[in-house]
């Protein structure tokens, strides 16, 4: 039976269709499930709590082709970085723009721990925000929220509050909040360290990621890594810290604007911190930070073996709390051509703390509140899967999962055309952005269509999958639901380039 304050809540949204403001969302438990439950947070937008202690409780185990796994996660996203935030405390960030890539992979049997957590010193003890590593006398809880992933830890008398954030817009990294309160009765001298790793990771075309085969490509994958060495830089006036990866041997190197199987010319990983005081000590030695889980100088690294991955880009800050006193710190996380670094920051910087709005799509109906959630959660998650690809300018929304995260395949121009639709309507600068991507990427002499993108610039048809006959038809469905919802008849008459541009061969778009 439909309540009342449902049936108030359609006639609202009815009364403000036009209105920019989104209605409040309601509280709606359906749906929780077994790992914890849905909430609204503080911007009236839907965040799960993560409940469940999956270190012990046999329902988060599950099978995977590499074995068992308890490993739960959550997309973080804009319209340049992608990253996903695990249940056990970290955060892996993924670089699309010149082949897929991991810039902080974790693997933990490699000595590799990603980052996106914290660790903390007082009164004569040390730990870590990661779920595993908590004392037993700490207590934490999970967030999973729209473009966030926030841990609320208390320990030793104090509350820190953590929180990882993909702020809207085309920033290519992450924005890292702290907030620690000293909840204890006496003041409390407290050291924070911000640890995030820098291990390149790029995912080279492989056909098949299982059983051993998965294990024989993973290693070649990180064979790919002898090409490079690793340079640690820091700028203190720009407030900034970073790894570039350079080639041993530069001139055998392929141009940076050829297609290649990997990335050559990887970006490097940053952290910044956002805040007038600076941190009193930073490193970027793996090794000898996780050997002691102190940071006790400003020692930098150069012609590091990059296939030992033992970068790290931790940055240490100690202050005093007062009883009751909050102190809050900021951080960005990300990636940067190295050429650009540090002037980039400032802008970086900028647009995190001021992004645009995040458009989201809203389903009301008196019959099932939970739909209005799962309308607005499906609008973060479609755009957070957003990347660029250096190689066409384009901001594309690809289909992910085993094709790209697995595989290293993006694929394929169905699937482009099927996120086009919504986006249409939900954001329709980066639907036309991923017509002109299928455009750009038609075939010079035959105006085919590929099924797959690989690499830096390549493209595949994955073997069985080199004829596909139905990529033209989704391709067409998209372009004629764009240009009915938008209007936007000049996509008709831009001039785009077939593949490869360096042909030089163009057409319209309605010759496309």
């Amino acid at each position: 039976m439909t309540s009342s304050a449902d049936t108030t809540r359609v006639r609202d949204a009815y009364g403000r269709f036009f209105d920019a403001a989104p209605l409040p969302l309601p509280e709606c438990p359906e749906g929780d499930g077994i790992f914890g439950s849905w909430g609204v947070d503080d911007a009236g937008l839907p965040r799960y709590t993560y409940e469940m202690d999956h270190s012990r409780d046999e329902r988060a185990r599950y099978h995977t082709s590499e074995g068992a796994s308890r490993d739960h996660w959550h997309a973080l996203g804009n319209d340049r970085i992608t990253a996903l935030a695990h249940n056990e405390g970290h955060v892996e960030v993924m670089d699309w723009d010149r082949a897929g890539k991991y810039i902080n992979k974790w693997d933990p049997k490699r000595g590799q721990f990603a980052g996106g957590y914290k660790y903390v010193a007082t009164a004569g003890r040390t730990w870590n925000t990661l779920w595993s590593e908590l004392p037993a006398d700490a207590q934490q809880e999970r967030y999973f929220g729209v473009g966030y992933f926030e841990k609320r830890t208390r320990c030793a008398g104090l509350l820190l509050v953590e929180r990882i954030e993909a702020p809207p817009g085309d920033v290519p990294a992450l924005l890292s909040t702290s907030r620690i309160t000293n909840e204890s009765d006496a003041p409390r001298e407290v050291a924070l360290i911000e640890f995030w790793s820098a291990n390149l990771h790029i995912l080279l075309p492989t056909p098949v990621m299982t059983h051993k085969l998965g294990r024989l490509f993973t290693a070649w994958r990180r064979r790919f890594n002898r090409h490079f060495v690793v340079d640690t830089h820091v700028n203190d006036a720009a407030k900034v810290l970073w790894a570039a990866w350079r080639l041993k041997r530069p001139q055998k190197a392929p141009p940076r604007d050829k297609a290649t199987w990997g990335d050559y010319y990887p970006n490097a990983a940053f952290l910044a911190w956002l805040d007038e005081e600076p941190p009193v000590a930073y490193t970027t030695d793996g090794e000898a930070f996780l050997k002691h889980a102190e940071v006790t100088n400003g020692a930098l690294l150069k012609n590091a073996c990059a296939r030992r991955g033992n970068v790290v880009l931790a940055a240490k800050r100690v202050f005093m709390l007062q009883p009751g006193e909050t102190r809050e710190l900021r951080y960005l996380y990300g990636y940067a051509q190295p050429d650009i670094l540090p002037n980039c920051v400032a802008a970086y910087a900028q647009q995190a703390l001021a992004p645009p709005p995040r458009p989201q799509i809203e389903f009301v109906t008196a019959d099932a509140a939970w739909l209005d959630r799962e309308t607005r959660w499906h609008s973060y998650y479609l755009q957070a899967n957003a990347i660029y690809q250096e190689f066409t300018k384009c901001h594309i929304v690809d289909q992910g999962s085993a094709y790209s995260a697995l595989h290293g395949a993006m694929g394929a121009h169905r699937d482009y055309a099927l996120f086009a639709l919504p986006l249409a309507y939900l954001r329709p600068d980066l639907a036309r952005e991923m017509l002109r991507f299928s455009m750009l990427s038609q075939d010079k002499r035959t105006g085919a269509l590929p099924y797959a993108h690989i690499g830096f610039g390549k493209q595949s048809g994955a073997g069985v999958h080199a004829s596909s006959s139905d990529l033209d038809l989704f391709f067409l469905l998209a372009a004629a639901e764009y240009l009915r919802a938008t209007r936007d008849f000049s996509l008709l008459e831009e001039a785009v380039p077939y593949h490869p541009a360096s042909a030089g061969i163009a057409a319209n778009g309605l010759e496309h």
